[in-house]
């Protein structure tokens, strides 16, 4: 007769293993390694501008969530 032991511990790193499987398995089948191209990403889209950056501030925000994101905003040169 065989005896199973299940401690809080290992079921919480089981459980956090197999979503860590989970979700690179999505994210290997969303991604054919392939960039795309100018072509492909201009296809898509309603305007397209060439700019440069100007000026980069970083900031720490809060979502309406809680989560704390690292925020960029980017001052851009349109030509």
């Amino acid at each position: 007769m065989e005896r199973v032991f299940h401690s809080p511990r290992a079921v919480a790193g089981a459980l956090s293993l197999a979503a860590c499987v989970i979700a690179s398995a999505g994210v290997l089948a969303a991604s054919n390694g392939r960039i795309a191209t100018l072509d492909e990403r201009i296809a898509g889209a309603q305007k397209v501008v060439v700019a440069s950056a100007r000026s980069v501030d970083a900031g720490w925000r809060e979502n309406t969530y809680g989560d704390r994101l690292i925020v960029s905003r980017v001052l851009l040169d349109v030509e």
